[in-house]
């Protein structure tokens, strides 16, 4: 700064201010950079994301969204849609309420969990978090993330209709359970309701140990378990005292739910036990209907006492499943296990003590019958009746079952894989359409050529990847993928591109994983498309394929030369050219390197795991 002073005597000089800038410049340059490193992080954002006016008009979306919708940022900017289907009033409510906490002010949020309509008149289930911000301007606006939650809420219904099938189920069954947090009820049917003389209101919150009848050291043993380590299920006959005061003997079982998820949940399962003769008589009942029944299936049905490794029963079926006669078994159990495999017969040997110590267990066994045949059977093993070790098996042939069940998989595999393949010709031909619709307005608009030819060449790429995932699923062949993209470029700029790449020979073991074929498409496209547009006069590029040791080297060399001063590192990532290389390219398993030399620019594109990977594995 500079200004004219007059002296005393009518003098005149000049007085001079200078200010160091360097630190505003420094600044103005990161704060540009992280703007667009903002706006980079907008655009990219792996959730879709609205700016809103204080109007509620759409001011901008990212790719995300628009992916997620079916509509571009220009259909979308200046509405003031909220893609709700018509008529879900609520959903509306839900969206404007949530607006208006956001605009409050910044840090104030509001969240919506309603149904979008898509473009193509699909519902996507979505979660919308709105907040306050200011835009580069310093004026308010709303920014709203937005989520698809359509599986999420899914399992979320599942679950809930699983959880009031459960409940509907303990209810409803004529057992007393009841579901204890810490010692104290926090649910129980109507059979403990019963059994303990109380409402359900009543119950809840209260202490197990209340109903304790304290002269019953088995009762008091039992609860003590409940704060014993390790919690293992444990069952006693007790005695409870019921609220009115009058005590009812019972078999409890008391176990713990899930000690992973939740360490101070347990279940206790009762059993009125004041009418012990009317059950002994029902159980002599049961036992003749169970040999009735035991003859009656088609399955092999035996009885086991674990302990003296004696065989109690065996039905007519035994020897047909088992190929051993039952009389033979009963004179020797270990012999029902002659025609098992020898590693077979080690497994049961260990699911016999596993089934009186934890309950059922069940195991499929290869076993090769007398008469030729080879089977497949599933053995269950379950404890008879609490303190005896009679173990009930079942032995059912599932031979059968396996088969159609590997048919229907096999089935399944290939309709999955017909589905894969249809997305992906149909996203191919979708993206084929969007760049000759680009490559029209190319056309009409040649002012904006250059930039709509590299965004057709970009789409076109990707509709490449598509292309061969039509015919290999999975990792596609990195020699096809640069095939593809290179014939495309040669057709689609008219250059001749010289190269020995095939679609047959041993470079095709080497594999580009799913999710790193689209970014490797378009980086070696930039490549491509830079080589090009930047090459000498009219000169031809070569593109080479090699292996280096336990990796591959993409090599493209073009005529021409590089600017003074040429460096990688000086490229920020950016939507298109070198920018959009270092945006793609994948941090670990490649190397980039541009040189110049003999009159020519040289680019090498350096791949190893995890980026490609050697044969289907």
């Amino acid at each position: 700064h500079f200004r004219v002073m007059e002296g005393r005597a009518g003098s005149r000089f000049y007085l001079s201010a200078i200010v160091d800038l360097s630190e505003d410049v420094e600044l103005q340059r990161r704060l540009a950079q992280q703007v667009r490193r903002m706006e980079q992080f907008f655009e990219l954002a792996p959730v879709g994301l609205i700016i809103r006016d204080q109007n509620q008009r759409i001011d901008r979306v990212n790719r995300a969204f628009s992916a997620m919708s079916g509509y571009s940022a220009d259909e979308l900017k200046g509405r003031d849609t909220h893609l709700i289907p018509p008529g879900d009033e609520p959903a509306h409510a839900q969206v404007t309420a949530a607006w208006h906490a956001a605009a409050r002010g910044p840090g104030a949020v509001g969240r919506a969990r309603v149904p979008l309509l898509t473009r193509g008149r699909e519902l996507v289930f979505t979660d919308r978090v709105s907040t306050t911000i200011e835009d580069i301007d310093g004026n308010p606006v709303v920014l709203t993330a937005i989520t698809d939650i359509t599986e999420i809420k899914a399992q979320q219904d599942r679950l809930t209709r699983a959880n009031a099938e459960l409940g509907a189920l303990v209810d409803n069954t004529a057992v007393a359970i009841a579901y204890l947090d810490g010692d104290r009820i926090s649910r129980c049917n109507r059979p403990m309701q019963a059994l303990l003389g109380g409402t359900d209101d009543e119950l809840i919150g209260q202490r197990l140990h209340e109903f304790a009848d304290p002269d019953d050291e088995a009762c008091e043993r039992m609860l003590r378990a409940l704060g014993a380590q390790p919690r293992l299920p444990r069952t006693a006959a007790i005695r409870l005292r019921r609220k009115g005061g009058d005590s009812v003997a019972c078999l409890m079982h008391l176990g713990p739910v899930d000690l992973k998820h939740a360490p101070n949940a347990s279940i206790v399962v009762a059993i009125d036990m004041s009418g012990q003769q009317a059950a002994l008589s029902a159980l002599a009942a049961t036992q003749e209907r169970f040999g009735r029944f035991a003859e009656a299936v088609d399955e092999a049905v035996f009885v086991i006492d674990a302990a003296r490794g004696q065989a109690l029963f065996a039905n007519r079926q035994f020897e047909h499943v088992l190929g051993v006669p039952a009389d033979e078994f009963i004179r020797d159990a270990d012999a029902a296990w002659r025609h098992l495999t020898q590693a077979d017969r080690a497994r049961v040997a260990g699911l016999l003590p596993a089934a009186l110590a934890q309950g059922h267990q069940e195991a499929d066994v290869q076993v090769s019958l007398p008469d030729g045949r080879q089977r497949v059977l599933r053995l269950r093993f379950f404890p008879a009746r609490l303190g005896s070790a009679e173990i009930y098996g079942l032995a059912e042939d599932v031979t059968h079952m396996r088969d159609l069940a590997e048919r229907r998989l096999q089935e399944a595999i290939r309709q999955k894989d017909t589905l894969v393949r249809e997305v992906h010709h149909r996203i191919k031909n979708n993206l084929q359409g969007v760049a000759g619709l680009l490559q029209q307005s190319a056309a009409r608009r040649p002012e904006i050529a250059p930039q709509l030819d590299e965004i057709v060449g970009q789409i076109q790429a990707i509709a490449q990847v598509h292309g061969l995932q039509v015919r290999d699923k999975g990792a596609l062949p990195l020699a096809s993928l640069v095939l593809a993209v290179v014939e495309n470029l040669s057709r689609g700029f008219g250059v001749t591109i010289r190269h020995a790449l095939r679609t047959e020979g041993a470079m095709q073991d080497w594999r580009v994983p799913e999710q790193e074929a689209v970014p490797i498409a378009l980086v070696i496209n930039e490549l491509c498309t830079n080589a090009i547009k930047h090459r000498d006069g009219d000169g031809a590029l070569q593109v080479d394929l090699t292996r280096v040791d336990q990796s591959l080297m993409l090599e493209l060399r073009n005529p021409g030369s590089l600017k003074a001063g040429f460096s990688l590192d000086r490229f920020e990532p950016s939507p298109s050219g070198l920018g959009l290389i270092k945006a793609l390219l994948p941090r670990r398993g490649t190397r980039l390197a541009i040189r110049e030399r003999d009159g020519e620019v040289i680019s090498e594109l350096q791949m190893w795991p995890p980026v490609i990977r050697f044969g289907d594995g």
